[in-house]
């Protein structure tokens, strides 16, 4: 935020006013003299000469007993490149004034120096909920390896505000330190501070963050588990997958879908019976992705799920785990599969006769046979012929 668009139209009240002082002389006298209205318009006159007695007379005016003359001496200096503005604003950093630090401490925090860091450091234990908030926000955006203490101390601030950008500050330094504050504000009463604590030790790769993700697995609030599964779904780890499978039963769907997506991706065998128990579940995307990590798993025991699977009432669960069966080569599949060849969708009963090829059981000739010389499809007819080929039944 800048001020140079108040100034603007106050050096345009000024130029309306007839008499108005060119000299600066005149200036400091009226800025010690006058009424208010007249001492804030010599300040925005002062303020614009680039003049040693200027700068004096704007350092002095930090210390007028009205809040709104310091707060435009403030501004006025904010402009200047005099060392001596430098100190007068990290002077103003502790005025009584909240609008007068506020602004002060705004203007600091586009400085790198030693003293303005030490002066944003001492601003974010300020007692007003809005210095503080510029204070954290120039630490977080400081780079500094010196403000990661303040911000860790921050992260607990009774202020919901302060602890959220203390912890987008800490999740932003790559420090170690900041593990554990996030991990601390994982549990935090704010749901917002909570999703963004646990994106950020997702994100991290640290295996400090295994633990809090579990923990936030089980959070009451349906987008907390989901970020937590989310992250856990990214680590190698056996108490990721314990923690996959107890969300793979979650009262969400969402949760429910990501984690039985983790699941069929992981390769795990612990994962089998959760993607078998999720092959029932009452969500077809659910059914469908748990067809899906079941049919890659190469696992005996996932036979019985797909042909109980190949009558499903959604007609893509039904196709992945009858082409699923075909690639198993398993011969339980095989009295399913042809069951299957009666199916009302073409696409369905395509796949069943491709997968009786496959399987290469002579009991599949007759019905593929019969359904090669009878099916509507031109599709299926092929397929079955095609299938018929492969049993050396042509």
């Amino acid at each position: 935020m800048r001020m140079k668009h108040i100034f603007t139209l106050l050096m345009l009240a000024t130029l309306a006013m007839p008499g108005a002082a060119d000299e600066v002389d005149d200036l400091i006298s009226e800025m010690n003299s006058g009424t208010t209205n007249v001492q804030l318009l010599a300040i925005i006159d002062l303020s614009e000469i680039d003049d040693d007695r200027a700068t004096d007379a704007l350092i002095n005016a930090l210390t007028d007993e009205s809040e709104l003359i310091r707060f435009f001496a403030i501004v006025g200096l904010s402009e200047s490149d005099d060392e001596r503005a430098f100190e007068a604003l990290i002077d103003a950093s502790n005025d009584e004034s909240d609008l007068v630090q506020f602004f002060a401490i705004e203007s600091l925090s586009e400085i790198s120096d030693d003293a303005t860091f030490d002066a944003l450091i001492n601003a974010s234990n300020d007692k007003s909920d809005l210095v503080q908030f510029l204070a954290i926000m120039g630490l977080s955006e400081s780079g500094d390896d010196r403000a990661i203490d303040a911000l860790i101390n921050a992260s607990t601030d009774e202020s919901e505000l302060i602890r959220f950008f203390a912890i987008m500050g800490l999740s932003e330094s790559g420090d170690d330190r900041a593990i554990d504050a996030l991990i601390n504000v994982s549990t935090d009463e704010s749901e917002l501070i909570r999703a963004f604590a646990i994106t950020s030790l997702s994100e991290s790769g640290d295996d400090r963050a295994i633990d809090a993700l579990i923990n936030a697995s089980a959070d009451e609030s349906e987008l907390i588990r989901f970020l937590a599964i989310e992250g856990l779904s990214e680590i190698s780890n056996e108490r990721a997958i314990d923690a996959l499978i107890d969300a793979s039963m979650d009262g969400s769907e969402l949760t429910r879908f990501i984690a039985i997506w983790s699941l069929g991706e992981s390769g795990d065998d612990k994962a089998i019976d959760a993607l078998i128990n999720a092959s029932t579940d009452e969500s077809e995307l659910i059914r469908t992705f748990a067809i899906v990590g079941l049919s890659e798993s190469g696992d005996d025991r996932a036979i019985d799920a797909l042909i109980n699977a190949s009558t499903d009432e959604s007609e893509l669960t039904r196709f992945l785990a009858i082409d699923a069966l075909g690639e198993s080569g398993d011969v339980k599949a095989v009295d399913p599969l042809i069951y299957a060849l009666k199916d009302e969708d073409i696409g369905v009963r395509a796949a069943a006769a491709e997968a009786l090829g496959e399987i290469g059981d002579v009991r599949a000739v007759e019905p593929l046979t019969n359904l090669a010389s009878t099916d509507e499809s031109e599709r299926v007819r092929k397929a079955a012929a095609e299938a018929l080929e492969k049993l050396g039944a042509v």
